[in-house]
């Protein structure tokens, strides 16, 4: 949570921040507390609105025309009646590090397609995975570029709760990027990994090699000095 950024439009008491109340499969996950919304300051129209933006990602270095992002919710309504859930969430995408985004949401989830947990007229904590679900939807080839942002859009009917997310994912093939005249059939593989990769290449000996891995910002996360190679 420390690189995405909430923005409260009605400065009042909801707002997302990072919790340790719950999360899928862990205690962390971002939590919008909705249930602390004064519906007698509800925006003219019937919403309050929060979102949460993510930082920019460079996706200069993706292999195809789209990418994906996964991500999981809970979510509870307080709404007496199936009439009146309203609430919704959705998700804008920006090509230009958010100067603008994208005129319709990139994916909408509206009234009971929010709702994971049933209805809960209390503070709404999820205890089981089973209160968690998962979506997903792809990024264009033309936001593949080293600006990529996206951001969460909560709109809250007159009976909001709180609303929790998790385990967000963006999948990519990577190209890896040879620097080296003396290096050749360079290659990843599994590709792409989750958890460990094994590199490959050739190379005509030598020393003073060093192998960097950036994440999706450009910062260089872990630096493998190669030395003696034959």
């Amino acid at each position: 949570m420390s690189y995405w950024t909430p923005r409260n439009y009605d400065a009042n008491a909801s707002n997302w921040a990072f919790t340790d109340l719950a999360g899928y499969q862990s205690d962390n996950s971002a939590i919008l507390n909705a249930y602390d919304m004064d519906v007698t300051v509800i925006d003219e129209g019937g919403y309050d609105i929060d979102e949460l933006i993510s930082p920019s990602f460079n996706f200069t270095d993706v292999i195809g025309n789209t990418a994906e992002v996964t991500f999981k919710w809970a979510y509870a309504t307080a709404s007496p009646t199936i009439d009146e859930v309203t609430e919704k969430l959705e998700v804008f995408v920006s090509g230009d590090c958010g100067e603008t985004w994208s005129a319709t949401p990139r994916l909408s989830l509206n009234g009971l397609e929010l709702v994971t947990a049933g209805n809960n007229p209390e503070f709404f904590v999820p205890n089981s995975d089973s209160d968690w679900s998962e979506e997903s939807f792809t990024i264009s080839s033309s936001l593949l570029g080293p600006g990529f942002r996206m951001k969460f859009r909560f709109s809250a009917g007159q009976y909001p709760n709180n609303i929790y997310i998790d385990d967000i994912n963006m999948n990519a093939s990577l190209a890896v990027k040879e620097y080296d005249a003396n290096i050749s059939s360079l290659g990843v593989y599994p590709n792409p990994s989750d958890a460990s990769a094994t590199l490959v290449f050739d190379t005509p000996g030598g020393s003073g090699f060093t192998v960097d891995i950036s994440d999706s910002h450009g910062r260089i996360v872990k630096s493998i000095p190669l030395s003696n190679l034959n």
